[in-house]
C-alpha cells in the first residue's frame, strides 16, 4: 500500500500531474480541472454523490485500460483509503502470519478487477472492493489453516524484513540500474522529505530547471519499473552490486532517512548497523563501473596535441625554408641583424600559432563536455576547467609578441 502511495503521490500532485475535468464527469463535481489527489478527497467526502463516484469510477478504469500504467497506478492510488479499511478490518487479530501478505492479496485483486469488472453496470467501486475483500479472506483463512496444519519452529529465525520501505524501493532501483544514484536521492529528498525542488538542486550543485528535467525523466521510468515488477522493496535488503574489475569489495555506506513509523526489531546487519533507528536503512554508494574506453580517449586527446604542435612546427618550418636544407642552415647562429629578425619573427610565430592551437583545443573540449553533460555537475565542473584552460592559452598567445619583442631587445643589445 505504501509503494502504490508513494507512486501515485508522484503522478497526482503538480507540476507534471495528471488529472480529470469535471465538467467532462458531470453531476455535482466541480465545473473545473482537477488533480486526482484532490479528485481522491472530493470522493471521499460525504457529500458527494454516489451517481457521482460511479462516473468517476467509470472513467478511471477506462483510462487504466486505455492509457497504461500511469492511469492504472492512477485508479489504485485513489482508491487507496478504502483498500487500506478493508485490509485493516481484515488483518484484526490476524497472528497468521505478515500483514502484509493480506495487503498484498487485496491490492493484487484490485488491479484484477479494474481490468475485468463490467462498468457498464452500477456500482463499479463497490464491486470491485468487493472482489479485493475476498481475495484478503481468503488470503487469512489459507494462512491460519497452514498455521494450523504445522508446528511451531523450535529454532531462530531471520527477522521480518520491512516490506513496502520507499528507501527499498529507491535501492533496488539503483542497483538493478533503472535510475541513476542522483537520480533516487532527488526523488527522495523532494518527494518522501518534502524538500523544495530548488533546496535539493543547490544540494547536487544542479540548476532547478536540471533538477526537475532530471526527475521528469527518472520517475515515469521508475513507476513503470515498479509496476512490472522489475523494482521492488523485498530484494532491497539482500540485493548485492556485481563486482567490478579493479574496485575494492568494501563500499562506503551512508544512512537513509528515517521515515517508516513500523515496528521493527533493532539488528546488526550490514545493511542497518548495530542500533539503527526503526524504519532506517544503509544505502550503499554503488561503484561505478570502470569505463573500457576511457584511456582509450585519453590516449588520442594526447596524440591530437602531439600532431597538432608537430603540424604548427613543421609548417613553420617550411614557410622559412620550403625544405629541409633551410632548416639545417638555421641552426647556424645567426650573426647579421636581418637574420635575428626572422628569428624572432618566426619564433613569434611559433608560439603564438602553437598556443592558440592549444587554446582552441581546450575550448573545443569544454564545449563538448558541456554539451552532453545533462546536468552532471562533475562533468560541467570538467568543462569548466577546459574553458579556463582556453581562456588561459589565448591570453598567453595575445602577450607572445611583447614577450618576443622584449626578447629581441635583450638580445640585440
Amino acid at each position: 500500500m505504501d509503494i502504490a502511495e508513494r507512486a501515485f503521490r508522484m503522478l497526482a500532485c503538480a507540476p507534471s500531474s495528471l488529472a480529470v475535468d469535471g465538467r467532462q464527469v458531470g453531476h455535482d463535481l466541480p465545473r473545473r480541472r482537477m488533480l486526482l489527489i484532490e479528485l481522491r478527497d472530493v470522493l471521499i467526502h460525504p457529500s458527494c454523490s454516489n451517481a457521482a463516484r460511479d462516473a468517476v469510477w467509470r472513467l478511471l478504469v477506462a483510462r487504466a485500460r486505455q492509457n497504461g500504467p500511469q492511469w492504472m497506478v492512477s485508479a489504485v492510488g485513489v482508491a487507496v483509503p478504502a483498500l487500506r479499511g478493508i485490509s485493516g478490518r481484515i488483518c484484526r487479530g490476524y497472528v497468521a502470519g505478515d500483514a502484509e501478505d493480506i495487503d498484498t492479496e487485496v491490492l493484487t485483486a484490485f488491479i484484477e478487477a479494474i481490468r475485468t469488472v463490467d462498468f457498464d453496470r452500477p456500482g463499479v467501486f463497490p464491486r470491485m472492493c468487493a472482489v479485493a475483500k475476498r481475495a484478503g479472506e481468503r488470503a487469512r483463512e489459507n494462512a491460519e489453516a497452514g498455521v494450523a496444519r504445522g508446528f511451531p519452529l523450535q529454532e531462530s529465525a531471520p527477522p521480518a524484513v520491512p516490506w513496502g520501505h520507499p528507501d527499498l524501493v529507491l535501492l533496488d532501483a539503483v542497483a538493478k540500474g533503472v535510475i541513476s544514484e542522483v537520480d533516487a536521492e532527488l526523488i527522495g529528498m523532494t518527494r518522501l522529505e518534502k524538500r523544495t525542488l530548488a533546496d535539493a538542486a543547490r544540494e547536487f550543485g544542479l540548476t532547478t530547471e536540471a533538477a526537475k528535467k532530471r526527475r521528469q525523466r527518472c520517475e515515469p521510468i521508475l513507476v513503470d519499473a515498479i509496476l512490472s515488477g522489475e523494482v521492488e522493496a523485498a530484494t532491497s535488503l539482500t540485493i548485492s552490486p556485481a563486482p567490478s574489475r579493479g574496485v575494492e569489495e568494501d563500499v562506503s555506506m551512508i544512512s537513509a532517512r528515517s521515515r517508516s513509523s513500523d515496528t521493527q526489531p533493532e539488528t546488526a546487519t550490514r545493511k542497518g548497523g548495530r542500533g539503527s533507528l526503526t524504519g532506517s536503512a544503509r544505502i550503499p554508494h554503488l561503484p561505478a563501473l570502470r569505463k573500457p574506453r576511457r584511456h582509450v580517449v585519453r590516449v588520442l586527446l594526447v596524440v591530437g596535441i602531439a600532431v597538432a604542435i608537430v603540424a604548427v612546427l613543421v609548417a613553420a618550418a617550411v614557410a622559412d625554408g620550403g625544405n629541409a636544407t633551410a632548416v639545417i642552415r638555421a641552426a647556424a647562429p645567426p650573426t647579421r641583424p636581418d637574420q635575428l629578425e626572422k628569428v624572432f619573427t618566426n619564433l613569434r610565430n611559433w608560439i603564438v600559432g602553437l598556443l592558440a592551437t592549444l587554446a582552441t583545443l581546450m575550448f573545443t573540449i569544454g564545449g563538448l563536455r558541456y554539451l552532453v553533460a545533462g546536468g552532471d555537475p562533475g562533468e560541467v565542473q570538467k568543462a569548466k576547467v577546459a574553458f579556463k584552460a582556453a581562456a588561459l592559452g589565448y591570453a598567453l598567445a595575445v602577450l607572445a609578441p611583447l614577450f618576443v619583442n622584449v626578447l629581441r631587445h635583450v638580445v640585440g643589445g
